[in-house]
């Protein structure tokens, strides 16, 4: 993996860019011609002990995984990196769209997930802020804290509902189910993410309320289970049924 020059880019923005996040910001930049996103974190020692996994990561030519590119070092030394600069919306935005095209933008996004899965990569984070769409297509982002062949997950540095998945079952690829089986009632229902499980709680399944299959993968976002739930919460939905 390459390692380039932080004064070899051209930023395209006002230093301001979103999205935002507690890791830092993207910037869109120029780099030889091309666009791309420059990762920008707040804490200068966010990558140690990542450096080679980024490196690994970036060998995958994939569609729809925007791994790192290039590694960018600044003069201080500090290291951050490159990915392809998507032009796309969050996937969580999608709500306010016809519920066809909310089935066919997370059905995509569920197949790219179990291609990820085959390719030996358990995200672990997949929030409605990575995952972005763009042209009807779906592309998956931050992989910073992914586990990929032998570089691990920091527990620490997960969501709170990654972090009690993998406390209770550990690092299996099944928490990348667990999280997009809660953005997808999310986004189904048009509800708060981080709310999901007390509507579940309440008894409100929302579109989902007359298949006793799509409540059992509900009902398991509780956790209570001995074993993690396997299935796709998309996958309970025939469109057929609700489009006319």
């Amino acid at each position: 993996m390459e390692t380039i020059n932080f004064n070899d880019l051209t930023f395209l923005d006002d230093n301001c860019v979103t999205p935002r996040g507690s890791f830092g910001k993207v910037r869109k930049c120029l780099f030889e011609g091309k666009t791309y996103a420059y990762k920008d974190f707040f804490n200068p020692f966010f990558l140690t002990g990542k450096k080679k996994k980024i490196e690994a990561l970036s060998s995958l030519a994939n569609d729809f995984l925007l791994t790192p590119k290039y590694l960018v070092k600044k003069k201080s030394g500090k290291i951050t990196y490159l990915t392809d600069f998507c032009e796309g919306k969050n996937i969580d935005t999608i709500s306010n769209l016809d519920l066809k095209s909310k089935i066919n933008y997370l059905k995509t996004a569920k197949k790219h997930i179990q291609e990820m899965h085959e390719l030996g990569i358990i995200h672990a984070d997949l929030i409605g802020t990575n995952m972005m769409v763009f042209q009807n297509k779906v592309y998956i982002i931050d992989f910073d804290n992914s586990s990929y062949k032998n570089f691990k997950i920091k527990i620490k540095d997960t969501n709170d509902f990654s972090r009690k998945f993998i406390e209770t079952y550990g690092i299996v690829k099944e928490v990348d189910t667990f999280i997009f089986n809660l953005l997808t009632y999310s986004i189904i229902n048009d509800s708060h993410f981080y709310l999901v499980r007390r509507d579940i709680a309440n008894g409100n399944f929302g579109v989902f309320c007359d298949d006793s299959e799509a409540q059992k993968i509900c009902k398991s976002f509780f956790l209570d289970d001995r074993f993690p739930n396997e299935d796709y919460l998309i996958d309970t939905l025939d469109e057929s049924k609700f489009i006319r």
